[in-house]
């Protein structure tokens, strides 16, 4: 049953995974990355001991409970019909129990998932927070998370370990009312004796099953509010990669009337109209905020427009395969975007199977081959998380190769498209 657990809870790892690899950045911008990370982190296995260890106990305190169930019905059918009269009375708390719990469990697991965005944010940030002093605050910030975290788990634990007990007041309660009911049958008819003390001894057995199953049930319910959450992250809308296949550009590229909406209202592009033959140099300069950036996403596909209309040769673009289009362009972002690994694994990521002297000649290009060279392992060194090994001006040289086209030869790229680079390097760069 473990080993079942453990390949629904891989599967179910790589299918979230997937999901959120297909999701646009503005998907991004609306949650924090802790928040996610928490769902694979804290929820997966509050789901996986719902499925593996809490399903074996269900089957087996289950079939326990249902084979005593039917001797009670043997024994006495009158007393076991008296039980399930009993019964309902036991549900109404039970559910509000279960209730309560439920919400408690979610807004435990939300404030896990705020506490480790905030670690991750921290930590990420850490040099600035030790630049300016921040560290009294930040550690502030994370005790009035953590309480809010430690109160939530402190009311959950409390549930918990009440809902047990809770069952089995109400199970002895109901066994109770079972031989009141009982005594008085017996004296009318003493013969009754017999068949009543059979009853009970079969009733008491159900104690150990009920306390195990309910003591289950309370994991249970925490493990499906987890799998609400990780569902609700899985039924997330991805746009389809579908439509036709881009082919390198001909002709141009061709923008007409483009206008743009983000999600609060804001105008981020109003009627665009712009060229760009094939093979031509275009720089769109302007301030923060006019929607350069905007412009770009729309092109990736990471954006919708809101009118207007893009042609990519003619066709236009809400027509061609997002992914296909995306290997035509080459994106160096103002930001170094660089991966834990080496620098060989960064230079691959725009070329899969580009040979060593290929990415050699993309460093040349980047002026980047002299700081390369002088690394312990060269192309194989190992850049740290994020570039953290490199300078700043070193971290982008890599980056700025690691789109498909840059400095390599053999791909054919007609027009590039790249947003605000070399913001951060010196007057050799590219």
């Amino acid at each position: 049953m473990q080993r079942l657990g453990q390949r629904v809870m891989a599967d179910l790892r790589r299918f979230l995974y997937a999901r959120l690899l297909a999701q646009p950045p503005a998907f991004f911008e609306r949650r924090h990355s802790g928040e996610l990370l928490s769902r694979f982190t804290a929820d997966v296995p509050l789901v996986e001991f719902s499925v593996a260890q809490a399903l074996s106990s269900y089957i087996k305190d289950g079939l326990q409970i249902l084979a005593l169930l039917v001797t009670c019905a043997l024994i006495d059918a009158k007393l076991f019909l008296f039980t399930f009269v009993v019964m309902p009375a036991t549900v109404v708390p039970v559910a509000r129990f279960a209730r309560s719990l439920k919400k408690v469990a979610l807004r435990s697991q939300t404030s896990l998932g705020a506490l480790t965005s905030l670690t991750a944010e921290q930590l990420q940030n850490l040099p600035v927070v030790q630049a300016y002093g921040g560290v009294p605050r930040a550690l502030s910030r994370f005790d009035e998370e953590a309480g809010r975290y430690f109160g939530e788990m402190r009311r959950s634990l409390f549930l918990r370990g009440a809902f047990s007990p809770t069952v089995e007041m109400l199970g002895i309660a109901g066994v109770a009312l079972v031989v009141m009911w009982g005594a008085r049958a017996v004296s009318a008819e003493p013969a009754l004796a017999g068949r009543l003390l059979s009853f009970v001894a079969a009733s008491l057995l159900l104690y150990q099953p009920v306390k195990s199953l309910s003591g289950t049930f309370s994991q249970v319910l925490t493990g499906l509010v987890a799998a609400e959450r990780l569902f609700a992250l899985a039924d997330e809308p991805a746009p389809p990669d579908e439509g036709r296949e881009a082919e390198p550009l001909k002709q141009a590229l061709v923008l007409e009337g483009l206008r743009a909406t983000y999600l609060d209202g804001r105008e981020g592009l109003r009627g665009v109209d712009l060229t760009v033959p094939a093979g031509a140099r275009v720089a769109l300069v302007g301030a923060s905020g006019a929607g350069k950036t905007t412009l770009f996403s729309i092109l990736l596909g990471f954006l919708p427009s809101s009118g207007g209309e893009v042609r990519w040769d003619g066709v236009p673009l809400r027509e061609l395969k997002p992914s296909s289009v995306r290997a035509q362009m080459a994106w160096v972002s103002q930001e170094p975007m660089l991966f834990s690994g080496t620098v060989r694994h960064n230079l691959l990521l725009g070329r899969p199977g580009a040979s060593d002297a290929e990415l050699w000649e993309a460093l040349t290009l980047a002026h980047a081959r002299d700081f390369v060279s002088t690394l312990p392992a060269g192309l194989d060194e190992p850049v740290g998380e994020r570039g953290s090994r490199l300078s700043g001006g070193q971290r982008q040289r890599p980056d700025t190769q690691a789109c498909p086209g840059c400095g390599t030869q053999g791909h054919d790229l007609d027009a590039r498209f790249c947003k605000r680079c070399g913001t951060a390097l010196d007057w050799k760069g590219p």
